[in-house]
């Protein structure tokens, strides 16, 4: 029975009981190391939480899995995007150095969980997921600190400016703060650029600093690329990536920030928000291939 603590922490920090009830779940619950309907809360996490009387991650606190964070450095093998995705279990995984799968490794590992299961004739297929927020935010860390050659310390620093910024409804220092952060990221690190790999840049940060925000929004007109939201603003962000082989760059440009500004207006990707939200706008970035740096970027409602 812990409702002693759960009061504590609802007098420290002014939220109400199913509020907590709630984040608290969210946070520290979601391990499952079996095929079965019941999930776990982390112990050592939750004891934590009552003794400091916050939220945060103590996970990441007892230590990083180097070999994994290292496996995905000279082999990205795309965690994100098969996350949620029907695949078969591997019951036996052969951990051959020179064949690994960095999924079998996150998953011993504890930063995946199964979520759901389905018998395919004789064989099992399931489907991954990080157990909770606690542990998805210190995937996200580990691998923006693999990228952007900065400590931990610089990157939550950055996160609770770029935070502040939104809450100011401070955009062109928050967009200042964008192009600082990939400007820090090695030519050697980028690997293979595409507008997703800036999408997916740009969405880890949302998530580690609390902004709630979707990956590819699904609209009923058009799909954006990133949409967030803070308690007082909202931001739709339409990227686009502008080519190495073009020859005028600074055309180029232009054209690519009216074509995103257009597509944003003509499919009405903000208005969605406009309910929810007392200030919305909509932000064209254009990133250039060649430099791997933000290059120009324009509000527009």
């Amino acid at each position: 029975n812990f409702g002693e603590y759960i009061n504590c922490l609802c007098e420290e920090l002014n939220l109400d009981r199913e509020y907590i009830i709630k984040a608290i779940k969210r946070w520290y619950n979601g391990n499952r190391f079996a095929l079965c309907k019941d999930t776990l809360y982390n112990p050592v996490s939750v004891g934590k939480l009552f003794s400091n009387l916050r939220f945060e991650n103590y996970w990441a606190q007892t230590g990083s899995p180097r070999f994994l964070i290292d496996q995905y450095r000279n082999n990205p093998f795309g965690l994100e995007e098969r996350l949620n995705k029907w695949t078969f279990l591997n019951n036996s995984p052969k951990y051959d150095l020179k064949n690994l799968d960095g999924m079998d490794i996150a998953y011993q590992a504890g930063y995946l969980a199964i979520t759901d299961w389905r018998q395919v004739y004789e064989q099992m297929q399931v489907k991954y997921d990080f157990p909770n927020q606690e542990i998805r935010d210190s995937w996200n860390l580990d691998i923006l600190t693999l990228a952007n050659h900065q400590n931990e310390s610089q990157l939550k620093q950055l996160m609770a400016t770029l935070f502040d910024n939104l809450e100011d409804a401070d955009i062109d220092t928050f967009m200042q703060n964008i192009e600082w952060f990939f400007s820090g990221i090695p030519y050697e690190n980028a690997g293979e650029i595409t507008e997703g790999y800036f999408r997916n840049q740009l969405r880890t940060l949302f998530v580690l600093f609390g902004i709630p925000n979707q990956c590819e929004v699904q609209q009923s007109r058009q799909r954006t690329d990133i949409a967030a939201q803070t308690r007082k603003m909202a931001l739709v962000f339409e990227l686009k990536m502008m080519k190495e082989s073009a020859t005028d760059k600074e055309n180029e440009c232009a054209r690519l920030l009216k074509e995103a500004i257009e597509q944003g207006r003509n499919k009405h990707y903000i208005d969605k928000y406009k309910a929810e939200s007392e200030i919305v706008k909509g932000v064209a970035m254009v990133f250039d291939e060649q430099t791997r740096r933000v290059k120009a970027w324009k509000v527009w409602e």
